[in-house]
């Protein structure tokens, strides 16, 4: 049994201790940790670097970091330069000193994964303090999610429409519960020749710099006009960066012959609203 020092009651284990804590108490069961069984005081590392440890599972770790119980202290640069000397020495001698080397830092991760985690956001957010790093970064992001994009490969979905009539892809993955009958009201559309999801994407200036949006659809009609669509939510769609997307498209298509952007909503198909 494991006692509750506010309420004084007593539950089976500390997991249920924690439930307790979070729903009666409304504290963390960290916080309950460090008020009530370490008086307050965050504990640290016992190697003596004086550094707050983390809190997995129920309970604080001994060490700091990985490394702290062998050492307690840092790495000088010497002794950094030295361990890579002898790494491209041991790769030198041993192939799969690399694939050794990976599976050791996944042991590390599994065995105290908040420690590690922020070891690396704090590397990152150090990474990302450069400006120049930062845009750089950010582009490239952006980059990679557009070309996943535009080759109809999975990013995340709601599902995917297969067998499309008039789709230039054999199969479709919607991101929306409206772009799912419109997929299949395009394909029962007498006047429409082809459509594609997702087609290709468009720069947009929104606050912080330049970015990606991808229009919808893009449709082209046996009259030979082409609409580029936008599918969605109204109380979405009229979010300030989205009317700035759609203002991107407009200015687009007035620079196509034959091509307007439209906005399809549920005002347009109230049987798309579920009742």
């Amino acid at each position: 049994m494991v006692h509750c020092r506010i309420c004084n009651i007593d539950v089976s284990t500390r997991r249920v201790l924690s439930q307790h804590v979070s729903k009666i108490h409304g504290l963390t069961f960290k916080q309950y940790v460090i008020t009530y069984e370490f008086g307050g005081n965050p504990p640290v590392c016992v190697c003596g670097c004086k550094e707050e440890v983390g809190f997995y599972n129920g309970k604080f770790k001994r060490y700091a970091a990985n490394g702290h119980h062998r050492k307690g202290v840092k790495e000088s640069a010497e002794t950094s330069q030295k361990k890579s000397v002898s790494i491209r020495h041991a790769l030198a001698r041993d192939p799969n000193h690399r694939i050794k080397r990976q599976a050791s830092m996944k042991r590390r991760w599994k065995d105290d994964y908040p420690t590690m985690r922020a070891i690396l956001q704090k590397n990152m957010d150090g990474y990302l303090l450069d400006p120049q790093r930062k845009e750089k970064w950010s582009s490239h992001i952006s980059r990679s999610v557009s070309e996943t994009l535009l080759k109809g490969e999975v990013g995340w979905c709601m599902g995917t429409y297969f067998h499309p009539g008039k789709s230039v892809r054999a199969r479709n993955h919607f991101r929306s519960s409206y772009e799912h009958p419109h997929m299949s009201a395009l394909d029962d559309d007498p006047f429409v020749l082809s459509w594609c999801y997702e087609p290709f994407s468009i720069l947009y200036e929104w606050e912080d710099g330049t970015h990606r949006y991808h229009p919808d659809f893009l449709v082209i009609y046996s009259d030979g006009h082409h609409e580029l669509q936008e599918v969605g939510a109204l109380n979405v769609k009229q979010l300030p960066q989205n009317l700035a997307k759609f203002e991107a498209a407009r200015r687009f298509c007035e620079g196509l012959e034959n091509t307007t952007f439209v906005l399809i909503t549920e005002q347009d198909h109230p049987e798309w609203v579920k009742p």
